[in-house]
């Protein structure tokens, strides 16, 4: 489990919605029984950030 279990957990739990690329996913070997409770799964990461930006959404990169 990734030391950011808990962090990643608290914030679902306070309504942030977190997904997980299926490309990545497949090219790092994963299943969804990986992920944490609550993560969903988007096909591709990608393709979610620009219907998301689409929908009005912003994207700030640190």
């Amino acid at each position: 489990m990734t030391p950011h279990a808990a962090a990643v957990t608290a914030l679902i739990t306070e309504g942030v919605t977190v997904a997980a690329c299926a490309n990545t996913m497949r090219s790092q070997h994963l299943t969804a029984e990986d992920l944490i409770d609550g993560v969903h799964i988007v096909p591709a990461g990608v393709a979610e950030l620009i219907r998301k930006q689409r929908a009005g959404w912003s994207y700030l990169k640190p």
